[in-house]
């Protein structure tokens, strides 16, 4: 489902245009390995196994076609290379990665297909956001191998991976960071592996007692303000001796 949010642009200056601007963002993923079960189960005759399969063929050669420059068409879009950049005279030669110079895959939705999507989106309007809020879309465990899991249950000592937006801190600045959550208790999460804006590695700490915790990021999006958000479902913690 897409999620909507009303955010102010702050970005607008005249008082006589619209202060506030919608953001959206989606809530559920449809992994490859999920798409091969939906094309099972529309279609007895494909096991999984085939569709993943066929999904790999089709990844293969849509990727060698659009390196050789051609625009490629599917049932219900064309994916075509389109480049981009600037140069200061008329007889500047394009280089891909000099300067502003690059390629972008274009995704061009056909007429029909998009009428049909477009006229029956599933959405939901949330409350009122404010631009560079965090948002925690999912939180993942990692194995050893930094492999991501579903799985909410963590040892301690361990790693677990924020998916988002806006997850960039600082974390000289004490009231930053991830926290555990546990009733009146708060803990501040102090050794990362990764730091980003979209995806946040942290590691648990080994002295972490075992239990449920809720996930909570603190940002600082303005000068003087800070924001939060509270990943939906909690993460369990086990012994990290036990795992």
């Amino acid at each position: 489902m897409v999620e909507i949010r009303t955010m102010k642009n702050y970005l607008i200056t005249d008082e006589d245009k619209n202060g506030y601007c919608f953001r959206s963002t989606t809530n559920q993923i449809l992994s490859q390995n999920e798409l091969a079960k939906e094309f099972s189960n529309y279609n007895s005759t494909i096991t999984e196994p085939d569709a993943l399969g066929m999904l790999n063929i089709e990844n293969t050669i849509i990727c060698r076609y659009l390196r050789l420059g051609y625009m490629i068409e599917l049932p219900w879009c064309w994916i075509y290379a389109r480049a981009n950049g600037t140069t200061d005279n008329p007889d500047g030669m394009f280089s891909p990665g000099a300067g502003d110079h690059k390629f972008n895959i274009i995704l061009e939705m056909k007429k029909d297909a998009l009428e049909r999507i477009i006229d029956d989106v599933e959405y939901k309007q949330l409350g009122a956001d404010f631009v560079g809020d965090p948002k925690v879309l999912r939180v993942l465990t990692l194995d050893d191998n930094a492999e991501e899991s579903k799985s909410l249950d963590v040892a301690a000592g361990n790693a677990v991976r924020l998916r988002g937006h806006n997850l960039k801190m600082d974390l000289t600045d004490g009231e930053q960071g991830v926290f555990l959550v546990q009733g009146d208790l708060k803990t501040r999460l102090t050794k990362y592996n990764r730091l980003g804006t979209n995806i946040v590695d942290v590691i648990v700490p080994q002295a972490t007692a075992p239990g449920a915790y809720a996930v909570r990021i603190v940002t600082k999006p303005g000068v003087s303000r800070y924001a939060e958000h509270t990943f939906s479902d909690t993460i369990t913690v086990n012994d990290g001796a036990q795992g």
